[in-house]
């Protein structure tokens, strides 16, 4: 669990304590404070940070930063040496730049980055590198602002972020799809199709998996065997903790009430929305309003691209979406928390996405008038 961060120069300007613990409460904190006093920057950090990007880390403007991660004690301090150009030049002043980054109970690392033309190039490291294998055990997921995965799309082959998420879902399906296929037809290699009647037995996990359109011939043919194959896949964790996932997306999404529409999922089509009127006419995805593909690109991800004890950064999630669904997400968050022991940091403008709490919120802006006081 990331405890707490400090970071000095944010900008070339700020200087922040911040901590992300809560004693009596789920594992989120959020962070606020005006336009331009560095929350996104911030999140940039602890994603270049968590996954040793270096080049990244050298390009961002700060001058030293230190966090507690799981009780250790980790600090980046950068030093830069500004070669100007000749004043007539067009070019930009190039940077060199050294990290020193010390992690408690490791020897340091230093790392050197030459920046040329606005540029970074690749870094040259010396010292004991033990920092950068303890750090690639660390999970994260950054989900940034919408509008700024839709300003970096390529201009040629475009496809919106929201189908993108379904493409990926689709692949996922077909993966899921296959595993159970292949581990049914291993454990069930040495049973025999039952005698009996199978009308009277009930079959509720297979049942679901024919809900979500997995492999639907197979897994209709295989309730021949009886009743001993809810036996299996209920005793396969792993397979009923990715369907019980995919229940929880639809329930998820079907909970925030997409005006006449409502989600189903398949192997062949991912997730897809129709109509609720009298020919059920299918939605195109990007047909979506602004905040349904927000909301859903956001309970996609914090699912689907996360697992176990991640921390999850989430910038502005409240952009596009209605008051009554803003005031709902918090719940959202706690159950997701809960459901995979998930940590959430989330920027924020808007107070009520966190019921204005503001023991779960870290202000910049009051931060920064209190070292002002200092």
């Amino acid at each position: 669990m990331l405890e707490r961060i400090t970071v000095k120069g944010l900008l070339r300007q700020f200087n922040y304590e911040l901590d992300f613990t809560n004693e009596n409460g789920p594992a989120v904190k959020y962070i606020t404070g005006p336009n331009g006093f560095g929350k996104t920057t911030i999140l940039k950090l602890l994603v270049a940070l968590y996954g040793a990007d270096w080049k990244t880390i050298a390009a961002l403007p700060f001058k030293s930063f230190s966090c507690v991660i799981d009780g250790k004690s980790l600090s980046v301090t950068k030093n830069e040496w500004q070669i100007v150009q000749d004043e007539n030049s067009d070019e930009q002043d190039d940077l060199d730049v050294r990290l020193d980054i010390s992690l408690e109970d490791q020897k340091p690392l230093c790392v050197s980055v030459k920046g040329r033309d606005g540029k970074f190039y690749m870094p040259k490291k010396s010292g004991d590198r033990s920092v950068e294998m303890i750090l690639s055990q660390k999970k994260i997921l950054y989900i940034p602002d919408t509008r700024v995965i839709e300003k970096n799309l390529p201009k040629r082959n475009r496809k919106s972020p929201v189908k993108m998420c379904n493409d990926s879902f689709i692949k996922y399906l077909s993966m899921l799809s296959d595993k159970i296929a292949n581990f049914l037809k291993t454990k069930l290699k040495n049973e025999f199709p039952v005698k009996e009647p199978i009308e009277g037995l009930k079959f509720p996990l297979v049942d679901k998996m024919l809900e979500f359109g997995l492999n639907s011939e197979f897994l209709t043919d295989v309730k021949k065997y009886g009743s001993i194959v809810e036996k299996i896949l209920n005793d396969e964790s792993s397979i009923k903790c990715e369907i019980d996932k995919i229940e929880k997306f639809v329930e998820l999404i079907n909970r925030y009430e997409f005006i006449n529409k409502r989600i189903s999922v398949s192997e062949n089509d991912g997730f897809r929305f129709k109509l609720t009127d009298l020919y059920h006419s299918i939605v195109d995805l990007d047909d979506l309003s602004s905040g349904e593909r927000q909301y859903l690109i956001l309970v996609y991800k914090m699912l689907f691209e996360s697992s176990e004890h991640t921390l999850v950064l989430i910038d502005e999630p409240e952009n596009s979406m209605h008051m009554s669904w803003i005031l709902e997400f918090p719940k959202v968050i706690k159950e997701l928390c809960n459901w995979s022991d998930l940590q959430f940091i989330i920027c924020t403008h808007n107070s009520n996405i966190f019921e204005q709490r503001w023991d779960m919120s870290q202000d910049l802006f009051e931060k920064s008038r209190q070292r002002m006081a200092e």
